[in-house]
């Protein structure tokens, strides 16, 4: 599956201003410690205060996803750790099956199963 070309826009969409513009520090700052696809799931580990999985899907690689993060973020739109991953995804989707995308710290893209 392909993953959707996202946009800033797209990502503000789904996010408060406040969880969007912590997500670009989080991103910038190489929070993002793994991502791997598994089938059409984007699956990444984020540090913050601990580390948090986030999950990313699509149907048919595009429209409004499905998003998932295991932080106790309990307010309006998506928190900061998707916010981050999404502009991962926006930034790096076409980089898959290449290697290395220079926000993640320790990981290449890995495509599973």
């Amino acid at each position: 599956m392909e993953l959707p070309r996202l946009t800033v826009d797209d990502i503000k969409e789904v996010c408060t201003e406040q969880s969007y513009e912590r997500g670009v520090s989080y991103y910038n700052a190489g929070r993002i410690t793994s991502v791997r696809l598994v089938g059409g799931t984007v699956r990444a580990a984020v540090e913050g205060t601990d580390d948090y999985s986030v999950e990313l899907s699509w149907k048919d690689g595009g429209g409004r996803g499905r998003y998932y993060c295991n932080c106790p973020y309990s307010y309006e739109g998506q928190c900061k750790h998707v916010a981050a991953v999404l502009l991962h995804v926006k930034d790096c989707a076409a980089e898959m099956g290449s290697g290395m995308c220079g926000a993640v710290r320790s990981s290449r893209w890995t495509r599973s199963p």
